[in-house]
């Protein structure tokens, strides 16, 4: 059903409606979905296969200081949806399982350093809590400035913190989704929060990141064009799933992609539906190219795991080709284990062969390590949100069923070492405390170094984030509250020699709140960053909220700097120079120049380049751009403190054509495919092939290999990867992609109920419709002569309110004849849309709905409004429990 009101340009179009089903007396199976989305992994061979995604929408904006901000929606204050995670409730504490932890009960003398910079951030300017603290620490090496990036619920700021004492504020407070200010979808009209900024210190880059709600779920992510956050941002849409709530998101850097956590819940009933591990391409993201996703959808396979953490790089890359880790703390009576455990999965990403990333040991999702960790006891208050004490207000938020961002990552050359924390019960009084940990892998795998528990006094301590310097120095800040400390932030650490697992530096105090929240909503946090300077790696930055004032939710953020006088940085250098056309001499822009490990940098307009902090040494310094011929410098030495400086001069690659067919391999051979054609290192990828024919084509440098990713749109096909090197004078390239037989959805092998293509210029035998307003309904003949936009051919049905003029209003039905389902068990809806939406500001709802009780009420199975869904768009729907074993099902649109 198409409804609209005083709107105009407005137009549906719908075109190859399908029911296909299955016998009850047959073995079940999946139908196709859509190009964009599937609702999990497959099992395919030795393993579960990851669900393997193209972004939905990029480009590259204006400067951000450009940018008119996004207005903000003050009012009544309201809540940012975070869920506890179900694995804890209910599960009481078990009798002490292994070693006790040490637990830091006394004060100690005060060593820590105090602050360099110490400065107000955003404030509650949306009406919202938590606030989700979070920021980075950045550079810009062209011209030595560096700058803070905060992004809160729902605001981000920028300063330039180059002098940190006297920070100046470049940008905002604005409202996050200014950052996709004429993006379009949901990224530019949604500001929900769960934001995330890191600083990609390999590539001088800023991420920017929040996720888009109700449903679909949508994750949105900017990459910056230069090391300036006030400049442009390649921005990103990518679908991450139609059903499952993307809650929780976590963000790490690592040199071969951008990794996220989440915790996934029912986008309906908000039931939980365990954790997911996505892969972003981040080669591409930092080119502004389209780019992948690679997601490992856990909760498909078991429901136990949730609150991981991807780690997050700060300083020198890990060796080539480590995979990223996943980490997750469970208590012992959580999961069965022995022993309070840290669990740790390795999540290799493969982007010249996506469908063979994997995470985990195996099929089971289990983890590559079982850590145990020293015994605490995480039950705070029963998990109750209520549970830490203030001054006057109401309890807060403990958040103590999980770790807490980061779960950062060092290489210190002969050891690797992970950090992080998260709060626990003291001593069985729901006194909060941070157990904190580090852990060691020095070539024979990952093992704890040392943990421990910090809590001097009787006030609470929690929502802690905690990171090493370059010289394995540890700070940790947190909250601090209890019925007579107003909420504050504090920090505490060890230097690199103290006792293990001890934090002896005593504490400081970042700043002294002075009121407390009186909102019941209780919620705090619900997390903090603690980031390191990526120039002098030395230089903690630490942002965190509390209250200066009594209120409902009058919350303020801090952010403040320290830095160990120990802490020095080793010998490193510069690499920097030019890159010019070999037939032109003209600069080349957008030029990759790599040194490995991630360390990485792009050629601007004037074709200059540079990248800062290299560890002294010999390196091999590749310069590549689609269309040129590759080059690389070898022995290139840096030298400390010295900028060495290596041009590149790219000649033109010839450019040859690669085309061919993608078609069915198995029971229909020949026949034409609708197919994706995902092509590492093609500033187009992906391609798709024509559906009517199966043919594409594209040119590529000649003599270059490059893997094909070949996938139907449709789903129940096998994806083929292939290395494609094109000869001088091009190459035909076919794929005849085979089905998976283990599902048998690819379509021809199912069993099509009902087939109804809209191509005869008149409504359909037994189809109904119905005009409400008397302003246009459904057409069948195209009568503004638009052609299909639904990706097919030939006629189809269309509700064209351009076409019907401004002054027109529809309310269109078109209703299905009666479906007699009552002899199957699995009923799917497919059809092909294309929907133009006119205006935000208006009410435009493209519907559709099923019924079983002749139409007295109706079911809504799909719903689009707010912004375009434009084809081509291939939608399936299970409707099993609406219309299986129904003997009249009508669909209506």
């Amino acid at each position: 059903m198409l409804s609209k009101s005083n709107l105009w340009r407005a137009l549906t179009i719908l075109a190859l409606l399908a029911l296909l089903v299955t016998p009850f007396s047959a073995d079940g199976w999946v139908s196709a979905s859509q190009p964009q989305q599937a609702e999990g992994p497959t099992e395919n061979g030795a393993g579960v296969k990851p669900v393997v995604l193209s972004s939905s929408r990029n480009d590259t904006s204006p400067a951000l200081r450009d940018m008119k901000p996004a207005e903000a929606r003050p009012g009544e204050n309201r809540e940012i949806p975070s869920r506890v995670l179900p694995k804890v409730i209910g599960k009481g504490m078990k009798a002490e399982q292994g070693t006790p932890a040490v637990v830091q009960n006394k004060p100690v003398e005060p060593n820590m350093p105090g602050t360099i910079a110490n400065f107000e951030g955003i404030n509650n300017v949306d009406g919202v809590l938590p606030p989700d603290t979070n920021g980075d620490i950045g550079v810009d090496p062209g011209t030595g400035t560096k700058y803070y990036m905060q992004w809160v619920n729902l605001s981000l700021q920028i300063w330039d913190v180059t002098d940190p004492v006297i920070p100046v504020s470049l940008y905002g407070p604005v409202d996050g989704n200014t950052l996709f200010s004429g993006f379009g979808g949901p990224c530019e009209t949604t500001n929900d929060g769960d934001p995330i900024v890191l600083f990609d210190h390999l590539a001088n880059r800023w991420l920017a990141s929040q996720f888009s709600l109700p449903g679909p779920f949508y994750q949105c992510i900017a990459i910056s064009q230069t090391a300036d956050p006030t400049g442009a941002w390649h921005r990103y849409e990518f679908l991450y799933s139609n059903t499952l709530m993307n809650d929780y998101p976590k963000f790490g850097v690592w040199p071969d992609a951008y990794y996220m956590s989440i915790n996934q819940f029912d986008g309906s009933s908000f039931a939980w539906e365990g954790a997911g591990a996505v892969a972003f391409e981040r080669d591409a993201m930092l080119a502004g190219d389209p780019a992948a996703m690679v997601y490992f959808d856990q909760g498909a396979v078991t429901e136990n795991y949730g609150g991981q953490l991807p780690s997050d790089l700060d300083g020198t890359p890990p060796p080539d080709g480590t995979p990223n880790f996943f980490a997750e703390w469970d208590d012992s009576s959580w999961l069965g284990d022995p022993t309070d455990t840290l669990r740790i999965w390795e999540f290799h990403v493969d982007w010249a062969n996506p469908a063979n990333s994997t995470f985990g040991l195996n099929a089971n999702y289990d983890p590559n390590y079982l850590i145990p960790t020293s015994d605490v006891d995480p039950d705070m208050c029963a998990f109750d949100r209520a549970c830490i004490p203030q001054p006057g207000g109401t309890a807060l938020d403990a958040i103590s069923d999980r770790l807490m961002f980061r779960l950062q990552y060092r290489n210190f050359g002969t050891y690797q070492a992970l950090v992080s924390n998260h709060t626990v019960d003291v001593d069985n009084t729901d006194h909060a405390g941070v157990h904190w940990l580090e852990l060691h892998d020095d070539g024979s795998g990952w093992d704890l170094y040392q943990d421990g528990v910090f809590a001097p006094d009787s006030a609470n301590r929690w929502m802690g984030s905690a990171a090493l310097d370059v010289t394995g120095n540890m700070a940790l800040g947190y909250s601090v509250s209890s019925s007579s400390v107003y909420p504050s932030i504090r920090y505490t650490g060890r230097l690199v020699g103290d006792p293990l697992n001890t934090l002896p530096q005593g504490e400081a105090e970042l700043i002294a709140g002075g009121g407390s929240q009186q909102s019941g909503f209780s919620r705090w946090g619900d997390y903090s960053m603690m980031g390191v300077d990526p120039v002098d790696q030395c230089t903690f930055w630490y942002t965190q909220e509390y209250y200066e004032i009594d209120g409902n939710a009058p919350w303020q953020t801090r952010i403040g700097s320290f830095k160990y006088p120990s802490c020095t940085l080793g010998p490193s250098g510069t690499l920097q120079g030019s890159v010019t056309d070999a037939s032109s001499g003209d600069p080349i822009e957008g030029v990759k120049v790599s040194l490995g490990g991630g360390l990485v940098s792009y050629s601007d307009v004037d074709g200059f380049y540079q990248i800062t902090n290299i560890p002294v040494g010999l390196y091999d310094v590749a310069a590549s751009k689609f269309g040129y011929v590759a080059e690389t410098a070898s022995g290139v030495e840096i030298l400390e403190d010295t900028t060495t400086v290596q041009n590149f001069s790219l000649s033109p690659a010839a450019l040859v054509t690669v085309q061919g067919k993608v078609t069915d391999g198995s029971g229909h051979p020949g026949m034409p495919l609708y197919a994706k054609l995902d092509i590492a290192g093609y500033p187009e990828s992906p391609i798709f092939t024509d559906p009517a024919t199966g043919h594409y084509s594209l040119k590529l440098p000649a003599g270059e290999t490059f893997t094909f990713n070949v996938s139907a749109v449709s789903a129940g096909y096998n994806t083929e990867s292939r290395d494609v090197t094109p000869p001088a004078g091009g190459k035909v390239e076919h794929f005849a992609l085979t089905i998976d037989a283990a599902v048998c959805s690819a379509p021809g092998y199912g069993l099509p109920g009902y087939l109804e293509t809209f191509d005869s210029g008149a409504l359909p035998a037994g189809w109904k419709t119905a005009d409400n307003t008397g302003g246009g309904g459904w057409d069948f003949d195209d009568p503004a002569g638009r052609g299909n936009l639904t990706g097919g051919d030939g006629l189809f049905a269309i509700v064209d309110s351009d076409f019907y003029g401004p002054d027109a209003y529809q309310d269109a039905e078109l209703i299905s004849p009666a479906f007699d389902l009552s002899a199957y068990s699995t009923v799917t809806l497919e059809f092909d849309t294309d929907f133009n939406h006119y205006s935000g500001d208006l009410d435009e709802v493209a519907d559709v709905d099923v019924s079983t009780n002749l139409g007295a009420s109706w079911t809504n199975v799909w719903t689009k409004s707010g912004a375009d869904y434009p084809g081509p768009a291939h939608e399936s729907i299970d409707i099993t429990g609406l219309a299986a074993g129904e003997s009249e099902v009508f669909v209506r649109f």
